[in-house]
């Protein structure tokens, strides 16, 4: 059975901005860098009611030729048969800021927000209607450094059967929402890790955890952990290509005592 394919498409015209689909963050430019992006978000979204929301904010230094920032964000779908470029929109929102010097007196921006609908049957993530870990933060904090730190561990060790089974729920929710082979889609989540692991020229990044302090989303379903920079804690460097691969998770409890990797 085929799943129509959600996407939050971004085309941006050097605009720094954060993005978030009913409240998880999908996409973070901090240097403003102009580009167009259509970023699949099936495993994100519930049936009825879903958000966006973009943060937007102008950058310090622009290319002097600049006559304005402009941002738009859509959210489109595309049914079986749909090609490409019949895309269907569902809702979108713009900024748009003509150029002025000095870039001070430019007022910060009100974010970007809309909303869209899902009359269809979906497969609803499994944190959807879970425990609200801010109220109990201490505990579920605990719960999920806990499981940060088995998940490194896990990393450092090369152990990929370990690494497939604490993930293996994220991967399972996310397969269902775009695949039709199960098997295939966790294949090649193997393959990635296996192959990150193998690669020489990534070096796995030691972490100080105290460093890292815990972010809740999705109205507190999930919990992460980010540095000051917004970093996620388990991310390898290629120095030599000054490349990164950051695998970023997010936590949600399915009861008291037990917590799980969801995204």
């Amino acid at each position: 059975m085929f799943n129509p394919q959600y996407s939050l498409a971004i085309k941006n015209e050097y605009c720094q901005f954060m993005a978030y689909v009913n409240d998880i963050p999908v996409m973070f430019n901090p240097n403003g860098y102009a580009f167009n992006l259509n970023f699949p978000i099936n495993h994100l979204i519930c049936s009825g009611k879903n958000t966006f929301r973009i943060e937007v904010t102008i950058q310090n230094q622009s290319p002097s030729e600049l006559e304005y920032f402009d941002f738009t964000c859509e959210v489109l779908v595309k049914g079986e048969s749909d090609h490409m470029a019949d895309l269907k929109t569902l809702v979108s929102a713009n900024f748009r800021e003509i150029y002025k010097m000095p870039l001070a007196n430019v007022p910060p921006n009100s974010p970007l927000i809309g909303e869209f609908h899902i009359k269809h049957p979906v497969y609803d993530a499994p944190w959807i209607d879970r425990i609200d870990l801010k109220k109990d933060k201490g505990h579920f904090i605990k719960l999920a450094m806990s499981k940060l730190i088995d998940f490194h561990k896990c990393l450092l060790s090369n152990d990929l059967e370990k690494i497939f089974l604490l993930i293996s729920l994220r991967e399972t929710h996310y397969s269902s929402r775009y695949f039709e082979n199960y098997n295939l889609s966790f294949t090649k989540t193997k393959e990635d890790f296996k192959n990150t692991i193998e690669d020489k020229n990534y070096i796995l990044q030691r972490i100080d955890f105290a460093t890292y302090l815990p972010v809740f989303y999705a109205n507190g379903r999930l919990i992460t952990f980010e540095n000051k920079f917004g970093e996620q804690a388990i991310f390898y460097l290629n120095n030599e290509e000054n490349k990164r691969r950051q695998y970023p998770l997010f936590f949600f409890c399915t009861s008291k005592e037990e917590i799980e990797i969801g995204l």
